[in-house]
């Protein structure tokens, strides 16, 4: 059920002064019993305003309250249908607790005191102001890319290599030809080792976060003049975007070591069985769910487990799984992925208030999410009206959640805010 009918019909909307004690706690909106302050307004507009690179007006703060309006809203929605207790709502809850855990660990186990030079900050600013044109070939594991590598020594066709490693259509007949691409575009990782070849340079076989690959730069262009004043006005904007290049290259190198540590071993038979029985439409032969697949160290994993862990992947890291390479990497993935959680739980870094304070953003936003999507349905996304028909659905939720609620709005303090 998506309405329901027990809500009292309530809508007050007030332009007047609200009475506070406290000038600096004077309320801008009610909801029921939860308060829109004053400081707590101006706090998350200015955040807003700077985040979208927006002018302050009276249309942007009427927008904005009525977006933590409608939030307030839909989450008192969403917890009078009980949402988050339905089973489908726990396990999303549950791979949001996750990951921001892992967010978590990663933060406070791979060191962010990078030291940068200011060498590194010129070399990024150069890169941010040219377009490269790159293109690479691919391979899912190590061995397969250092065929390829070794091919390539020998006088093999770049060309025919990729003809015959590329399953996409396009990169298969343009030689794996990634177009022409600025900072930011790729993934991390692969732009370091691109953006530092020379024209027509090739570079030894490297890891990425989606698998192996060379990469060749075509040519690179300025897209214009960098003056001194601009490198030392971008200065500090430069020391994030390092950062966090650096930062995910220390994860990857954190990640490639815990792996050696863990001593994954697979039993081929076993994986190739489960490979093509978990994929099967019909499934030819019941496995024994206590037969191991992997050793870890003293630990294993059977059927049953890797089984449960592959429920945990998204509807995107499943449909990338095509081959059994695909299928043995995403279970290494679920081992790493398994071993930092425990790693992370002894640290008790989900008792973190900052931890707790997050979690609970993340959990409102998927809330949020939920009923929206229930909101608009089986809506077309290619359908011509798709948009219009979106907003007016929209529309009539929003009007019978605001008649099902009280809702106050001081609009002289709204008026009368000082955005700084």
């Amino acid at each position: 059920m998506i309405f329901s009918t027990s809500y009292s019909i309530k809508l007050i909307i007030i332009f007047t002064i609200f009475s506070c004690a406290n000038p600096e706690d004077e309320v801008v909106a009610k909801i029921n019993d939860i308060s829109i302050t004053k400081s707590s307004f101006e706090t998350k507009y200015s955040d807003f305003l700077k985040a979208n690179y927006k002018k302050d007006n009276l249309l942007n703060r009427y927008a904005f309250l009525n977006g933590l309006i409608d939030n307030i809203l839909i989450l008192n929605f969403a917890s009078k249908e009980k949402i988050k207790e339905s089973s489908e709502f726990i396990i999303k809850r549950n791979k949001i607790f996750d990951q921001l855990m892992l967010n978590y660990f990663f933060e406070e186990e791979v060191n962010l005191a990078y030291g940068i030079t200011d060498s590194e900050l010129r070399k990024f600013s150069v890169w941010k102001n040219n377009t490269f044109h790159v293109r690479h070939l691919f391979a899912k594991n190590k061995y397969q890319i250092e065929n390829m590598h070794m091919r390539l020594l020998s006088g093999d066709s770049w060309e025919d290599i990729a003809q015959q490693t590329f399953k996409d259509t396009i990169l298969k007949n343009n030689g794996g030809d990634l177009g022409w691409v600025s900072l930011g575009d790729l993934d991390p990782i692969f732009e370091l080792t691109a953006f530092t070849l020379e024209k027509k340079q090739i570079s030894g076989p490297i890891k990425t976060k989606s698998g192996y690959s060379i990469i060749q730069l075509l040519d690179k262009v300025p897209n214009g003049l960098i003056t001194e004043q601009h490198y030392q006005l971008s200065k500090n904007k430069l020391k994030n975007l390092v950062q966090y290049y650096k930062r995910q290259l220390g994860i990857q190198e954190y990640m490639i070591e815990a792996e050696k540590s863990l001593n994954i071993k697979f039993s081929d038979d076993v994986l190739h069985n489960f490979y093509n029985n978990y994929f099967s439409l019909t499934k030819t032969k019941e496995f024994d769910e206590t037969t191991v697949l992997v050793n870890v160290n003293k630990d294993v994993w059977d059927i049953r487990k890797t089984k449960k862990q592959l429920q945990s992947l998204s509807d995107i890291q499943e449909s990338s799984i095509i081959t059994k390479i695909d299928f043995k990497n995403a279970i290494k993935g679920l081992i790493c992925r398994s071993h930092f959680l425990e790693k992370a739980k002894l640290k008790n870094i989900n008792k973190d208030k900052l931890f707790e304070k997050e979690f609970q953003e993340l959990i409102n936003k998927a809330l949020v999410k939920n009923v929206l999507d229930m909101v608009y349905g089986k809506l077309e996304q290619n359908d011509s009206e798709y948009l219009v028909r979106k907003k007016d659905k929209y529309l009539n939720f929003r009007n019978i959640l605001v008649m099902n609620n009280v809702v106050s709005v001081d609009s002289s303090a709204l008026k009368n805010l000082i955005i700084s």
